[in-house]
């Protein structure tokens, strides 16, 4: 008897252990969190997420387990630039799924349109250029989390006038200047979208799409993936020089 008290003993000793476990805090970057320097000196998310994007600078959580917490920016070491570019490079090859919306290969519809600027953008002229779409909104967050990587594929093709980046928002324009102004994006934007994604029926974002010079999808994906653009730059590439 003596023995099976203890036992029950034990057992309820190791539940209550298991019960009173350290809940873990899950920390996520995004565009709110604060991020500084060793002198202080406070970065603009566009700022960090392209020089983390680098692999040359590395984020520092500052205060582990509080989800508040701000972050470190400082440079990386020689060591963690080497493990960075190897995981980029595992990455970059993992090509993404197929989104629902689109097939490779097939016609694409052309839509004519207007940017938030008033710039308009007609099918006939869209038709021979190889043509970049996303689709987005911007209480999406991982539409919001690519969008460094998306400027850079806009900033390696800027001489390229035979390549034209769009980007449906389903936001109006008030909404979208107001966030532009804060979190810049250098794709040609259109406001209230909707209808044309709709005309795709595209229900997934962020959406990305590809289509080249003889109005083919050439690539299409939806969701954020680490690989994207590389392979929205591949693509851009293999398009262009054809």
């Amino acid at each position: 008897m003596k023995t099976l008290l203890i036992m029950i003993l034990t057992c309820f000793s190791l539940l209550l252990q298991a019960q009173q476990k350290i809940i873990k805090t899950y920390i996520i970057k995004s565009e709110k969190s604060v991020v500084k320097d060793s002198t202080g000196k406070e970065y603009r998310f566009a700022d960090w997420s392209e020089m983390e994007k680098s692999g040359e600078y590395r984020l520092v959580i500052v205060t582990p387990g509080d989800a508040n917490t701000e972050f470190l920016i400082r440079p990386s070491t020689e060591r963690e630039k080497m493990s960075y570019l190897r995981l980029k490079k595992v990455e970059e090859e993992r090509k993404p799924a197929e989104s629902k919306y689109f097939t490779n290969g097939e016609d694409f519809k052309y839509f004519s349109s207007r940017d938030i600027y008033g710039k308009r953008f007609k099918a006939g002229d869209l038709k021979g250029k190889v043509l970049v779409l996303n689709f987005w909104f911007i209480g999406c967050p991982p539409c919001r989390r690519e969008i460094p990587d998306l400027n850079g594929l806009v900033k390696q093709f800027a001489n390229n006038k035979d390549v034209v980046f769009l980007a449906v928002a389903l936001d109006g324009a008030i909404s979208l200047e107001n966030f532009l102004n804060k979190t810049p994006f250098h794709y040609s934007i259109i406001d209230d979208g909707r209808d044309i994604a709709h005309q795709y029926g595209i229900k997934s974002y962020p959406t990305s799409v590809v289509i080249d010079k003889m109005g083919k999808v050439r690539f299409h994906s939806s969701g954020y993936w680490a690989s994207n653009p590389y392979w929205i730059k591949k693509t851009i590439e293999e398009s262009t020089a054809e």
